[in-house]
């Protein structure tokens, strides 16, 4: 997402929205959130810093 900042573009408009069962296929431990409360999709659920880690939906 950050790339996409650099680039003038909304991460909200991303065409592909991750789910956190996909995010897990990849990234079993979840994804580290690269600016803390900046989660456009949701995927941090507890605000651990840590998209789809445990205790994430």
């Amino acid at each position: 997402m950050h790339e996409m900042k650099a680039a003038n573009k909304d991460p909200n408009a991303m065409k592909h929205s991750w789910s956190c069962s996909e995010v897990r296929k990849y990234f079993k431990d979840g994804l580290a959130v690269r600016q803390a409360g900046n989660d456009p999709q949701n995927l941090d659920t507890n605000s651990d810093g840590k998209a789809c880690a445990a205790g994430d939906g």
